[in-house]
């Protein structure tokens, strides 16, 4: 595929999972990036958790970030032999400076409202053993921290190639078809952007 599908969204509103999704059940590759933050949890998906040593050692980055004091990357080479990108607006930014690749880029954002992203965060962390008062206090800072960090594409300042939206309720695999029948169509050249 000559084309890299950016997904961004605030914390909780299920990019990690949509992206799993679309790896289960239309076969896409995932970048898993780079970071020196640790996992949340055992088996946690969606980065290879690396020291600040390591990290630093890393070459021809193409996206990075800090976030909460901890850096996220990804490497040419990651996005030559995957499909899709998890990342933040800043990761954005530096992507479309870094990256000379052959790739196309184009982004997808999840829309989320906060309730749905507060209790999702919440129960995360809860299954990561946080007793609730300490997860839901961690998962309003987190909202907070994104009303600022997402405002431009909440705002429509920034306008992503394709938005959809997930919120409680929704059903996960309906809406990753959603993305899937936007990324089939950019594929094929339907797309008009």
């Amino acid at each position: 595929m000559n084309t890299i599908f950016l997904i961004i969204a605030p914390s909780g509103a299920g990019k990690t999972t949509l992206a799993g999704q679309l790896e289960k059940m239309y076969g896409l590759q995932s970048i898993q990036s780079y970071t020196t933050r640790p996992p949340r949890y055992d088996g946690e998906t969606g980065h290879i958790f690396i020291s600040d040593k390591d990290f630093d050692e890393l070459k021809d980055m193409v996206a990075y970030t800090e976030f909460c004091g901890h850096r996220y990357c990804a490497t040419t080479e990651q996005v030559e032999n995957n499909d899709l990108y998890v990342i933040d607006p800043k990761g954005v930014e530096y992507f479309r400076q870094a990256y000379h690749g052959d790739k196309q880029m184009k982004t997808i954002y999840i829309r989320s409202d906060a309730s749905t992203r507060e209790k999702r965060m919440t129960l995360r962390a809860e299954q990561g053993g946080k007793p609730h008062n300490e997860a839901f206090d961690e998962s309003l800072a987190r909202i907070k921290n994104d009303f600022f960090e997402f405002r431009e594409y909440e705002t429509g300042n920034i306008v992503p190639d394709f938005t959809v939206t997930n919120n409680e309720g929704d059903d996960i695999a309906h809406v990753a078809e959603k993305i899937f029948t936007y990324i089939r169509s950019v594929i094929e050249g339907g797309e008009s952007k």
